[in-house]
């Protein structure tokens, strides 16, 4: 028996981004988990340095393509701070330049982030029309205990009427959430996947930070005096990896997991899942927990595993980080001897101890 069975991942995209950090620029208050400078590694410049550097990038790369007559494309992300917070002056002119830079067939994509707070109809159709393709929410949670005790100072129903907002503007929607906030565990997180799964017009991405306790913020002080217990390594990367496979079932793409490693983030980091390769160990777990199911139901009764063909772009992630999942696999009959990785995006799984041979689709 051979079962063909799709793995719920999206194929990851493989534009390149250009990341423009625009730390506290923006922003109302500072939220008691915020350390941006370390988390980008960027410190906090005016905005006249920044929008000339971003210039003088986009101009070095439009001018490599035509000395070495490429044709490469790059998405731009305006991202920390609020963007749409900004002084109108300040969001028409980074818009600006990156639309010079569109016109040119350098840019192909232009995102920025923001607050659920700092939105309106009006102001989305604007910033569409001046050529914007995508907002991404910084939401964090939507439920109203977590979002309060963090100082984040809207409620549920603002998260739900930004994000629907941002869609009926004609613009893409990402969704940033912070798994293991004060005020928050693991079924309030759950919740928060329930519901980014059940809005009406689905985001296209989903960033997925677990909080972390940063030197310098107001959340480390009350770390300090026993006030709160981030979560650890192996509950957050189980977590994460349901919920990714919720929403990988859905087509939305999880586009980051874990904040990025800088030196800076080291430094100031005192408790908290961080893992220079968190987003490896999540998407291993994810990949483990759908791939034993997966046998488990579809395994007839008396057969017994005989090979396992996988999809390419999974080799990394299959065994796991440090191949730690070679022991569980093993349980199940799947072993380095009997495993292949093809080219195909679909798992093939096959089965003796069945005299019929047929291929089943789910």
């Amino acid at each position: 028996m051979r079962c063909c069975v799709p793995y719920p991942e999206p194929e990851p995209l493989r534009q390149k981004i250009i990341p423009v950090f625009l730390p506290f620029a923006g922003c109302p208050g500072r939220c008691i988990f915020c350390a941006q400078h370390a988390q980008t590694n960027t410190p906090p410049r005016p905005l006249a340095a920044i929008l000339e550097t971003m210039v003088r990038q986009l101009e070095h790369l439009d001018a490599e393509n035509k000395r070495l007559e490429l044709s490469r494309t790059f998405d731009l992300g305006l991202y920390g701070g609020t963007f749409t917070a900004l002084d109108a002056r300040w969001m028409d002119a980074f818009l600006y330049e990156a639309m010079r830079f569109t016109a040119k067939g350098l840019l192909r994509h232009i995102r920025c982030s923001t607050r659920p707070d700092c939105v309106s109809p009006a102001l989305l159709k604007k910033l569409a029309s001046a050529g914007l393709h995508m907002v991404e929410l910084g939401v964090q949670s939507f439920d109203g205990l977590a979002l309060a005790i963090s100082g984040r100072g809207y409620s549920r129903k603002t998260a739900l009427d930004a994000c629907a907002m941002v869609r009926d503007a004609g613009l893409e929607l990402g969704v940033q959430l912070m798994p293991g906030l004060p005020g928050a565990d693991k079924e309030t997180f759950q919740r928060d996947i329930e519901t980014v799964c059940a809005l009406p017009d689905l985001p296209q991405t989903l960033r997925l930070y677990p909080c972390l306790v940063l030197e310098g913020t107001a959340l480390a002080q009350i770390w300090r005096k026993g006030g709160y217990t981030p979560w650890n390594m192996d509950d957050a990367v189980e977590a994460l990896a349901k919920a990714c496979l919720a929403v990988w079932k859905k087509h939305i793409r999880v586009i980051r997991l874990g904040v990025k490693e800088e030196e800076t983030l080291a430094r100031a980091v005192l408790a908290g899942p961080r893992h220079p390769a968190f987003g490896d160990k999540v998407r291993g777990t994810a990949l483990k927990i759908w791939l034993l199911e997966t046998v488990r139901q579809r395994k007839p009764d008396g057969a017994r595993l005989a090979m396992v063909y996988a999809p390419k772009r999974l080799q990394g992630a299959f065994w796991g980080h440090c191949r730690i999942f070679r022991d569980e696999y093993a349980a199940y009959g799947i072993r380095p001897d009997n495993v292949r990785f093809h080219a195909r995006p679909d798992f093939a799984i096959e089965y003796t101890g069945d005299s019929q041979r047929r291929s089943v689709n789910g």
